[in-house]
């Protein structure tokens, strides 16, 4: 077999370069062993507001315009349903963190996400004296049905090997790479924290994360 590419992993960051692949027409073959699972249980959330310190997430406006329309195309093509939208809430605990959202609604790069009026509303197990502010634009990607489902429509194409890749059968030519009975022009490894059993580039400094839940959020399906 000759393909043009090699992927090792298929999370969301595999699933995005094979998407370039199919949009630039090339060939590929994936490699998954369902050894790094973090895209599968991720929470999926997208918030365009830090709503700690009420402030933007770095270029969350050119983000959301790219990533919305991207998951747009996959549910067509895969006729699913993975991007639920929601309002986001934020409880305001006092006066003063009132006045600290009156603030921040009125600056360019929040006034499209977030709602300057204050929102006063009794929901069942929320404490909210001083009411709420609303951040428009969120919602939660469903990263499990996705790379589920996405694993599963590259299998019915048979785009996809279900194995453990070995990094000792690789062998480096010219101008191709060849891998059991595949040959390839480049090979790209989409393997998360993975990427530290990987004997080539196991030396990057990377350390594991764990998301933080805010508390003080409750969020609302539209």
């Amino acid at each position: 077999m000759k393909v043009d590419y090699i992927v090792v992993g298929l999370g969301l960051a595999g699933l995005a370069f094979i998407e370039e692949l199919i949009h630039a027409r090339k060939s590929f073959i994936v490699f998954e062993d369902d050894s790094q699972t973090s895209s599968l249980v991720a929470s999926g959330v997208y918030n365009p507001v830090i709503l700690k310190r009420f402030t933007p997430v770095w270029n969350a406006e050119k983000q959301l315009e790219i990533a919305l329309p991207f998951y747009k195309k996959i549910e067509e093509r895969l006729q699913l349903k993975v991007d639920v939208k929601f309002t986001t809430r934020k409880v305001f605990k006092s006066i003063e963190d009132q006045n600290n959202w009156f603030e921040a609604s009125d600056r360019p790069m929040l006034s499209k996400f977030m709602n300057s009026d204050i929102i006063h509303e009794k929901i069942n197990g929320v404490i909210a004296d001083f009411g709420f502010g609303e951040v428009h634009q969120t919602g939660r990607i469903d990263t499990e049905k996705l790379v589920s489902s996405y694993r599963n429509y590259l299998n019915e194409k048979a785009q996809i090997i279900f194995e453990k890749f070995k990094y000792d059968s690789i062998e480096f030519k010219n101008n191709s790479i060849l891998y059991n009975k595949i040959e390839a022009k480049r090979i790209v490894f989409c393997e998360g924290f993975g990427i530290k059993k990987n004997p080539f580039f196991n030396e990057l400094p990377l350390n594991e994360a764990k998301g933080i839940i805010d508390y003080s959020c409750a969020r609302i399906r539209d």
